[in-house]
């Protein structure tokens, strides 16, 4: 599912991958610049963390890769137990609205 942030070119996603047993959250970063936002917002990487309170995956996909993200993973998970679906949703809501607090502002003075 895609958020919009407030400009054209980056938006907030949450995704979940059966397979591999993950749930991620991410600003996605698409278009013909989005080596270079993700290049700057790189330089206020720490910064971006320290707010955050954890880590994140910067440009996590191929290099070759025209779009870009930063994301999130909450690993080793069953995405078909229901009985720890709401943890899974409250972990995505959390994370989702932690990085708009964190990416808006940020994205608008690109």
């Amino acid at each position: 599912m895609n958020y919009a942030i407030g400009r054209g070119g980056f938006n907030l996603a949450a995704t979940m991958n059966i397979w591999e047993g993950y749930v991620r959250v991410e600003l996605y970063i698409s278009g013909e610049r989005a080596s270079g936002y993700l290049a700057l917002l790189n330089e206020q990487k720490d910064q971006i963390e320290q707010e955050l309170g954890y880590q994140l995956d910067w440009g996590d996909q191929s290099d070759d890769a025209r779009d870009k993200r930063i994301s999130r993973y909450k690993r080793d998970i069953n995405l078909e137990n229901r009985l720890d679906w709401d943890s899974q949703h409250k972990w995505i809501a959390t994370n989702l609205n932690a990085m708009h607090q964190v990416f808006a502002n940020r994205i608008k003075n690109l």
